[in-house]
């Protein structure tokens, strides 16, 4: 969430949670931590940590990131 929770409506905060948890139960693995997570594909660029440590970057060679 970007913004102070006051100015979302109860919709939008039930959308948002429903999104998370998705996500958080299709990337979940049995025996792995919740916080690891690991991508199948081979990356040759440099990876960048964007301040925060809330994403991680990487250039790919068509340009795309």
């Amino acid at each position: 969430m970007e913004e102070p929770l006051e100015s979302y409506s109860c919709e939008e905060l039930e959308h948002w949670v429903l999104e998370r948890r998705g996500a958080d139960q299709e990337w979940a693995l049995p025996g792995r931590s919740v916080r690891e997570r690991t991508i199948d594909m081979e990356i040759t660029s440099p990876l960048v940590v964007v301040p925060g440590g809330r994403w991680l970057l990487c250039g790919m060679s068509d340009g795309s990131v």
